[in-house]
């Protein structure tokens, strides 16, 4: 029941605008066009610098999303009482 909850979370719930802005946009579209410009022309150092940043950015975004969406069940039943 934790999986899908989390999954939910992560692509439609509390922690999606995160999930798709900082980790898909910034971390993997982004650079992934800005690397694709390689093919037309030559890439400057900034423009390789940008690459790095948005990389890290979006690294950032993907760890923090997970650890946000992430529900736990516990090891140990609660006592009822």
């Amino acid at each position: 029941q934790a999986a899908p909850r989390s999954v939910f979370d992560l692509t439609g719930g509390r922690v999606a605008g995160s999930f798709y802005l900082g980790t898909v946009l910034v971390g993997l579209v982004l650079p992934i066009v800005l690397g694709g410009f390689g093919y037309v022309t030559p890439l400057s150092a900034g423009i390789l610098m940008a690459i790095g940043l948005f990389s890290l950015v979006g690294d950032f975004f993907a760890k923090y999303t997970i650890a946000k969406a992430g529900v736990y069940m516990p090891l140990v039943p609660a006592e009822r009482s």
